[in-house]
């Protein structure tokens, strides 16, 4: 994994912590025989993250696919805005004082603003309601 990619998860994840890491950017998969989708594959520690990963989850994780039930610590937040030119977004986000941990080009049309707190919130709600807010 390259240096960039390495200091990347280390500013959402700690040490030990799992995560969801998938080497599909859609991150999961029709499967014809069972009717119903299916993941790629379960959580790995984040020290262990696969060179061939294309999508991450942005909270640590436990168990064989990203779900709400699965988080085990919520912290970061992904701020996106595709209906906007992208040089605009940068301006938008610089103007508004947000700070952000990370951006990262989503190869399509926007711009992914991550958002790491230092401390975890205490329950989903917390967090959902973050979410909204922010």
């Amino acid at each position: 994994m390259k240096d960039k990619q390495r200091a990347f998860l280390n500013s959402l994840f700690n040490p030990g912590e799992e995560v969801y890491a998938s080497p599909d950017k859609y991150s999961s998969s029709w499967d014809d025989e069972a009717q119903k989708w299916k993941t790629y594959r379960p959580s790995v520690l984040v020290e262990d993250v696969p060179d061939d990963t294309n999508l991450i989850g942005i909270n640590p994780i436990k168990g064989p696919k990203r779900s709400d039930a699965n988080v085990t610590a919520y912290r970061s937040f992904l701020v996106e805005m595709d209906g906007i030119p992208i040089k605009e977004q940068m301006e938008i986000i610089d103007s508004s004082g947000m700070p952000y941990t990370s951006c990262v080009f989503s190869g399509g049309k926007s711009l992914h603003f991550g958002v790491t707190l230092s401390e975890d919130l205490p329950s989903l709600d917390t967090y959902q309601f973050f979410a909204s807010w922010l």
